[in-house]
């Protein structure tokens, strides 16, 4: 069975999927976004990975009623890409046990 396309996953920073193979880490960022961004924001609090590529950056902030997961695309989603966004952050938001808002900017 696979994985439905596209998803989003929130990683974390310095996550092994990113930090931890020097080698293959290029594997990544096959269309070059990561490489097309200024040195200062290369280096991202964490990482939004769509199905197997990085596709941006990401911070939350614990609010009393809701999370917010700030969101800085390397470039615009799509409608699907933007549910999945969603999808990601609500379950962080229920893991959290608040609501998640979301709020999107590309670099």
């Amino acid at each position: 069975m696979t994985a439905p396309s596209p998803s989003v996953r929130l990683l974390q920073a310095y996550d092994e999927y990113i930090v931890g193979y020097t080698q293959s880490k290029y594997l990544l960022d096959l269309g070059g976004l990561v490489a097309a961004v200024p040195d200062k924001l290369a280096l991202p609090n964490g990482v939004i990975v769509v199905d197997t590529q990085v596709a941006g950056r990401w911070k939350r902030s614990v609010r009393k009623d809701e999370v917010v997961v700030e969101a800085a695309l390397y470039q615009p989603f799509d409608a699907a890409e933007s549910r999945a966004l969603q999808v990601a952050a609500d379950e962080l938001g229920a893991f959290l046990g608040a609501p998640a808002v979301v709020a999107v900017s590309v670099l």
